[in-house]
């Protein structure tokens, strides 16, 4: 493949694969989504990144498409197990298990709409982001922060094939950015707080997955920006 078609399959799988782990770690399981989650498409647009040189994403890949296969072949067993699954790590009744915003990890008082929500709410602002449950959610959700990552995806994407190189270079700028000052920050914790439950089926996997390729991000958009 050349080069230039090489760049664009890059940043259409980036907008897909983090609009992939908005709707995982932001959704109640549904039928609908875990087929999407499962589909073929899903795992393709994975597997572009497990191409590259780097072990632990294409080992946590491995391990996604396992899980994805158990739940596909038993679908109508396991929706209410994942459901289960779901509120006891993200919801409650008391403490979830893997707190799923920003600023209970990065924050001394390990609670929600710290400084580092504020400094979250401005990135987006920056870029025209407007969460759409503004402001009765913290804007720090992982959900939302990688809804954040598909949206600037896209808009690099869109940029690309328009021939606009100057938008093109903010959209990736503004990904690193946001992925250094705070994704791979926090993320790697709330991976380990899900680690080892052998009772799940889904969330650690997906974690784990989504740990690793917020790395193969990293190198991807340093790359991307240095052909730009």
């Amino acid at each position: 493949m050349e080069k230039q078609g090489e760049m664009l399959v890059a940043l259409e799988n980036r907008a897909y694969n983090y609009l992939l782990f908005k709707s995982v770690f932001g959704t109640e399981p549904n039928r609908e989504l875990l087929e999407a989650v499962c589909s073929d498409a899903s795992r393709q647009a994975l597997a572009v990144f497990a191409l590259e040189d780097d072990a632990s994403f294409s080992e946590a890949f491995i391990r996604a498409q396992t899980v994805m296969d158990a739940i596909i072949a038993n679908l109508d067993e396991t929706l209410e197990a994942l459901k289960s699954e779901y509120t006891r790590f993200f919801i409650g009744p008391s403490n979830p298990k893997a707190s799923p915003w920003e600023s209970t990890y990065t924050s001394y008082q390990r609670s929600l709409f710290q400084e580092s929500t504020l400094e979250v709410r401005n990135a987006y602002r920056a870029q025209g982001f407007l969460p759409a449950d503004y402001p009765r959610v913290a804007d720090d959700h992982i959900a939302l922060e990688c809804a954040f990552m598909a949206q600037l995806g896209d808009r690099a994407r869109a940029a690309y094939e328009a021939g606009d190189a100057e938008l093109l270079k903010t959209a990736l700028e503004a990904s690193l950015r946001f992925l250094e000052d705070h994704l791979l920050v926090w993320v790697p914790a709330f991976t380990e707080k899900l680690a080892g439950d052998v009772d799940a089926l889904l969330y650690p996997g997906m974690a784990l997955l989504l740990s690793e390729y917020l790395k193969v991000d990293q190198a991807l958009l340093g790359e991307l920006l240095a052909e730009v």
